[in-house]
């Protein structure tokens, strides 16, 4: 629990920093999102790309504080590469999405798409899955085909509701 407390702290502190030079960057180069559309709730110009900062210094805090002396057998270095492997190709997929979305726009086709494919990298090689309801409906244990299927459609519509609750 430190070490995340730890992590979440260096990665504030960075962004904080590094976020005035960000806005620069961004007015210069006109990444701003103008309060234009009904959807927005902002009233005034926003850089749209302080993704970058912020995946760029939680990326560098969990490196930073991620400490392999603690691991003290193989199975927990092999764990912990594993965890760590879907982080990044999760993330990256996630990044290099909503990046090219702040510069040049992408259509909502594409977005789901790479939010499928990042919930099918979670489910199917990270095992993060509903395995069974407790006894809702009357089912306790979901077949592999319907828990795949209902993780995948519970993330996309968590993902998008948290999208559209940010407007």
């Amino acid at each position: 629990m430190v070490l995340l407390i730890l992590v979440f702290i260096t990665a504030f502190v960075v962004v904080l920093y590094t976020t005035p030079a960000l806005i620069k960057v961004a007015i210069l180069k006109n990444l701003i999102d103008l309060p234009s559309e009904d959807r927005k709730i902002h009233k005034r110009a926003i850089p749209t790309i302080g993704g970058i900062i912020i995946y760029a210094a939680t990326l560098f805090s969990f490196s930073l504080w991620f400490n392999i002396d603690d691991l003290h057998d193989y199975s927990q270095i092999y764990e912990s590469v594993k965890e760590f492997k879907i982080i990044i190709a999760t993330s990256l997929v996630l990044f290099f999405v909503g990046v090219k979305d702040d510069i040049i726009g992408t259509a909502p086709v594409k977005k789901l798409f790479a939010h499928v494919v990042v919930g099918l990298i979670l489910i199917l090689m990270g095992d993060i899955r509903i395995t069974g309801l407790h006894g809702v409906f009357f089912v306790e244990r979901i077949p592999e085909w319907g828990s795949i299927f209902l993780s995948l459609f519970t993330y996309i519509v968590v993902v998008n509701a948290m999208n559209l609750i940010d407007g």
